[in-house]
């Protein structure tokens, strides 16, 4: 009988197919999440045949996938050693650095690949983030438009590019890119929530309201949106035409406290977080007392995910005497995000208390209990929230994971089903219905579903992988290596 051991001598031939041997067992061992498994493989390849750069590069890769990027940075200078010319290990060096803030050298880099190899897009969209970090405004939206030439349909290339002529003061144009944005996603809260800004800026006071009427619609739970829609709604009905002044609040004197208190508001509507938690701090350096302020302060610490002091200023508020759904509802999800479940549900229960039918706490203390593995108590919430508003797709998401979780496969593909039904767009619901089907073994079933994850998201590795072990189990060895393969080619999603 033939053993590997029988082909381990120093023929060409022979290193080269075990190189391609092990490099494989390495793109399993990532798949696999196996760390040290898989960077041995390639190790092991790469001895074998340190001439074949792309067993290096896919050691690179995996380092950067698991956000080593010192060690990903050593093994692409080795790379850019042996080939000068190589164009992916410039832009994905330039990527390492770029993740740890040295964006000048960062800048070489990309430089360097767009040199070699003008075409790839993901080094101009790069390097026009960081011209316009550095302020270099003119600089980053000539590489925007180059993300735009070489894709049309790319939307963070439009939406990047309006930031950046915001940068120049070029509002007029600025509102372009961010209409072409929602053209191409009629989703992209942030798309709307800028344009709507700049209608505002140009007074144009209906159509920014229309803008955050939809984000309204697309995130009930936006407190900006929710808060900047009433004031438009407000100015409009105000029959004088004094409309409001953004920027600008009449502060009486250096003891007017009303008068910070409603600069914080307003800017905390502009997203200028950080300006108005300095208002609201001078309100309470001026009335220790002043429960809304610690209110207002929260929030926006909440914005900036500062949320341990988002907690601290909720509970200062609700000890002084704010007690309100609102408060214990924004206090749970401070302590969602902190991993605070426990607390969390008895936030969203103080305020589920206050409004029995308050959607959005219970979907999410439905959350909770689903991390805490309380999945029958999470059905019971989200079962509650699609009595609520039978249209909520993410509730029948979320309770058709929880059903995946109990091994109540038919009952998850029943909820996949209706959020695909509602939503034929969400791709995660496609995966999880992939999952159910491959526990039930329908593998020719379940590779369909992440086809079609896979067409509505390109760049999930996720889904590559899930397919190929479904292709495994139906014997096609070979379309389960070129799946695992792909899911290690996308795994860095970059």
């Amino acid at each position: 009988m033939t053993t590997l051991i029988d082909y381990k001598d120093n023929t060409s031939f022979n290193r080269r197919c075990l190189a391609s041997l092990f490099h494989m067992i390495g793109l399993l061992k990532a798949q696999l999440g196996y760390k040290a498994g898989a960077i041995k493989e390639y190790n092991k390849a790469i001895k074998q045949n340190p001439f074949n750069l792309s067993f290096q590069l896919s050691k690179a890769l995996y380092l950067i996938k698991l956000k080593y990027y010192r060690e990903a940075i050593l093994e692409l200078i080795d790379i850019i050693g042996l080939d000068n010319n190589n164009a992916k290990a410039y832009f994905y060096r330039g990527f390492c650095f770029f993740k740890q803030g040295d964006f000048e050298t960062a800048l070489s880099d990309f430089n360097r690949a767009i040199k070699i190899n003008p075409t790839i897009k993901k080094s101009y969209y790069l390097r026009g983030l960081i011209k316009s970090e550095l302020k270099d405004y003119k600089g980053a939206i000539q590489d925007f438009n180059k993300v735009i030439e070489l894709n049309p349909k790319d939307k963070k290339g439009y939406f990047n590019r309006g930031k950046s002529k915001i940068g120049l003061n070029d509002f007029f144009e600025a509102s372009f890119d961010f209409s072409k944005v929602i053209e191409l996603d009629s989703k992209d809260k942030d798309a709307y929530f800028e344009r709507g800004k700049i209608r505002a800026y140009f007074k144009d006071y209906i159509g920014g309201l229309e803008d955050f009427e939809k984000i309204i619609e697309l995130d009930p739970e936006n407190e900006s949106a929710l808060l900047t829609r009433d004031l438009f709604i407000a100015k409009l009905e105000d029959h004088r035409g004094n409309m409001l002044d953004f920027d600008k609040v009449d502060i009486k004197g250096p003891d007017d406290k009303a008068g910070f208190f409603e600069k914080g508001v307003k800017k905390s509507l502009l997203k200028d977080y950080i300006g108005a938690i300095m208002n609201f701090n001078k309100v309470i350096e001026l009335d220790p007392e002043f429960k809304d302020a610690y209110y207002g302060r929260g929030i926006n610490n909440a914005a900036l995910d500062k949320d341990r002091e988002a907690i601290s200023d909720f509970d200062k508020a609700i000890e002084l005497g704010l007690v309100d759904k609102d408060v214990y509802f924004m206090r749970g999800k401070s302590n969602y995000l902190t991993g605070n479940y426990k607390d969390a549900i008895s936030d969203f229960s103080n305020a589920i208390e206050m409004d029995s039918k308050f959607q959005k706490a219970i979907y999410h203390r439905g959350l909770c209990k689903k991390l805490l593995e309380n999945h029958s108590g999470a059905i019971q919430d989200f079962t509650k929230v699609i009595k609520i508003d039978p249209k909520d797709k993410s509730a029948f998401l979320e309770r058709g994971a929880s059903k995946m979780k109990m091994g109540n496969y038919r009952g998850g593909i029943r909820d996949l089903t209706e959020v695909i039904r509602l939503d034929p767009l969400f791709n995660v619901a496609y995966s999880l219905l992939g999952l159910c089907k491959t526990e039930l073994g329908d593998y020719e079933g379940a590779i369909q579903d992440y086809n079609q994850a896979i067409e509505l998201d390109p760049d999930d590795e996720s889904n590559y992988y899930a397919r190929g072990k479904c292709k495994n189990k139906m014997g096609d060895t070979q379309g389960a290596i070129l799946d695992f393969s792909e899911a290690n080619d996308h795994g860095d999603k970059i």
